[in-house]
């Protein structure tokens, strides 16, 4: 007796986001890529691992990491087959990051005298905080914007009439 089992109906097909590569969140996880790579690249050119370079390499690898695999995710749909509360947990992570990035640019602010990477360190680690930053606001802003759309959706008795 062969058994089949049957795919669940609301299962899509991972297929590639063309249109998402056009839109604000991708670009800004594009830029948060190209920031990390550069941020890794000058904190690893002079021997500053001791005296807080290893903790600017450790965030910008982290965050290259992690931002590449939320972009892969993104890009071919795989983010909406996945269960869990996807916007928090993205807005959390680019809030930690935010954090951390905030702490490798001072570190590498305090280190700048020694070597001209570490400046070079420095200013795309705080490019890197700006644009974190300006990630998690967009993010928070349109998980409200969603939030304030379904509770419409589900009360349409509400004092807008």
């Amino acid at each position: 007796m062969a058994t089949t089992t049957k795919p669940s109906g609301n299962q899509e097909k991972i297929r590639l986001d063309v249109e998402y590569v056009r839109t604000i969140p991708s670009i800004l996880k594009i830029v948060e890529i190209v920031l990390d790579i550069l941020v890794l690249i000058c904190a690893s050119i002079d021997d500053w691992y001791y005296v807080g370079g290893g903790w600017v390499q450790f965030v910008a690898a982290s965050a290259l990491g992690t931002t590449v695999i939320l972009f892969i995710f993104h890009f071919f749909q795989l983010i909406s087959q996945l269960s869990g509360p996807w916007n928090l947990i993205e807005i959390i992570y680019c809030g930690i990051y935010v954090i951390l990035f905030l702490i490798a640019a001072i570190v590498s602010a305090v280190r700048a005298h020694l070597e001209p990477s570490i400046v070079a360190a420095c200013f795309f680690c705080f490019a890197a905080l700006a644009v974190y930053t300006l990630d998690v606001v967009i993010m928070y802003r349109n998980q409200n914007i969603e939030c304030c759309n379904t509770n419409k959706k589900s009360n349409p008795h509400s004092d807008d009439s």
